[in-house]
């Protein structure tokens, strides 16, 4: 963020630790789509991509626009959308 940002944390984390953070990003943007909007845009850190992308997919979500943000390329921009219907799983083989 820039100095000038009026963003912020509502409370600090206590301890400066990149894992505790990504843990909470995701642990959010998971309770987050559980909440099922039909569009969903958020700034991710590029450390949590593979882990995220997952649980949209597991969501019901696809990916409709993903690019690195910032300076520093530590941040990405996805955007989803909610699946119509869900996938329907492969029918088995009979014999």
């Amino acid at each position: 963020m820039t100095e000038d940002s009026s963003y912020g944390l509502v409370l600090p984390f206590l301890r400066d630790d990149l894992a505790f953070a990504e843990g909470v990003e995701v642990g959010m943007f998971w309770m987050e789509l559980k909440r099922r909007p039909k569009v969903h845009r958020q700034f991710c850190l590029l450390g949590n991509q593979d882990v995220l992308l997952l649980a949209a997919d597991r969501q019901g979500y696809e990916v409709v626009k993903m690019r690195p943000w910032g300076t520093e390329r530590q941040w990405f921009y996805l955007k989803l959308r909610r699946r119509e219907t869900a996938a329907e799983p492969t029918p088995r083989a009979t014999p």
